[in-house]
């Protein structure tokens, strides 16, 4: 056995992971195109562009879910080091979304609705 950090851009990570949110969801069977995309990611991608394209990922279900995180998940899900934004409880933008703190120094995720033309 060997640890496997989660959206980690492992294949078969990525499939267990599946799994499991198609079971939460009351989804019996993996669909084979779902596994198909994966292991394609897999193949077409450099390992770091896979890790990204699952931060993004977990990025957005932060945001659509409205999970609070603390400034030490925050950094650690968006792969940034503390910064004078994160010290002094500012709002920031991280790519496609918005980072905003809350009144009870935890932070919120959400979508930044500008579309770049």
């Amino acid at each position: 056995m060997e640890f496997v950090k989660g959206h980690s851009g492992d294949k078969y990570n990525e499939r267990v992971d599946l799994i499991a949110t198609n079971y939460s969801k009351g989804i019996n069977k993996v669909e084979k195109k779902q596994q198909e995309n994966i292991d394609q990611l897999d193949i077409a991608a450099p390992q770091e562009i896979i890790n990204l394209y699952s931060r993004i990922e977990l990025v957005s279900k932060f945001a659509q879910k409205g999970f609070l995180l603390t400034t030490s998940e925050l950094c650690n899900l968006l792969s940034i080091e503390e910064n004078n934004y994160i010290r002094e409880m500012k709002q920031f933008n991280w790519r496609n979304w918005i980072i905003k703190p809350t009144s009870k120094k935890l932070w919120i995720i959400q979508n930044n609705n500008q579309n770049p033309q």
